[in-house]
């Protein structure tokens, strides 16, 4: 942060991305001025929208002189915006060096904020360098200092709001979260929904490869599992078979007993009409 990358040329619009651009981005712009000198216009045309020109790269590849390519930049003189062929600004969102090229041919000193990327910035103002660590030497920027004292004020506040119910409830709606309404206090009218189902990323855990010891693993488990589940039906099925064989022997016995009763109580009706009978024939002889 208190170092500064030197510029290569006296180009303004080099300058305006030294100040604005982080060191490794200032670099790769660096890059493409330097480039530059390759460049050679090799013919205009100017019309009532556009100026196209043809640029002319010379390059060279270990020592050896390969075939020059051209390109095509248009540039409008209203907005002092370029559209190169080389699609560099599109795919990196670095300006190439045949805009740039166009830029000095057109006496641009500033290229429009566009072509100057949020990303790429350094003035970005990011939460982590407010907090005061021990490695950092700006230990004395007023900016940490009234974060710090902002963040205890917040606290405070904070411990004071924890003591109410009616200060401290929050409705959770559609992701936003706005206070209730006053309510008699003791009364629980809080709305919280559930969370939005993301699929996770990565592929699906069906189709994960797996190892050689985790299948034997998984093998183990799944055999012992079924043993253990086909076990006590086995063991259910053995004690309801013996429960119904010895209902079966008693309802046995039982009939048993019961046909034995009817039979001696027949043999015995009979007896006593056939003696019956011998003494009736008896008294008529």
């Amino acid at each position: 942060m208190n170092t500064t990358v030197a510029c290569g040329s006296q180009s303004p619009i080099e300058r305006q991305f030294q100040v604005q651009y982080t060191h490794a981005k200032f670099e790769e712009v660096q890059t493409e001025f330097h480039s530059r000198m390759n460049c050679f216009i090799k013919d205009t045309l100017k019309d009532d929208l556009w100026n196209t020109y043809t640029i002319k790269e010379e390059r060279m590849w270990e020592g050896n002189r390969l075939p020059d390519k051209f390109y095509k930049v248009q540039f409008d003189p209203l907005t002092q915006t370029t559209t190169c062929s080389c699609q560099l600004f599109e795919f990196r969102g670095i300006i190439c060096r045949h805009s740039l090229l166009v830029f000095g041919q057109e006496d641009v000193y500033s290229v429009p904020s566009q072509y100057i990327l949020r990303r790429w910035s350094k003035n970005i103002r990011r939460r982590h360098t407010l907090i005061a660590a021990s490695y950092s030497n700006s230990s004395n920027d007023p900016r940490m200092e009234r974060h710090k004292m902002l963040c205890k004020r917040f606290y405070e506040i904070a411990e004071v709001a924890c003591e109410s119910e009616v200060a401290s409830q929050l409705r959770y709606d559609t992701g936003a979260c706005t206070s209730i309404p006053h309510s008699p206090v003791g009364t629980s009218d809080v709305l919280v929904h559930s969370p939005a189902t993301v699929k996770r990323k990565g592929c699906p855990r069906t189709n994960r490869l797996k190892s050689t010891v985790e299948k034997r693993t998984q093998r183990r488990k799944s055999a012992s599992c079924r043993k253990t589940s086909t076990t006590p039906t086995l063991q259910c099925g053995a004690r309801a078979s013996n429960v119904c064989e010895r209902d079966d022997h008693v309802q046995f016995q039982a009939d048993s007993i019961q046909l034995s009763q009817d039979t001696e109580m027949g043999h015995l009706g009979f007896m006593s009409l056939l003696s019956a009978v011998h003494n009736n024939f008896d008294n008529m002889s």
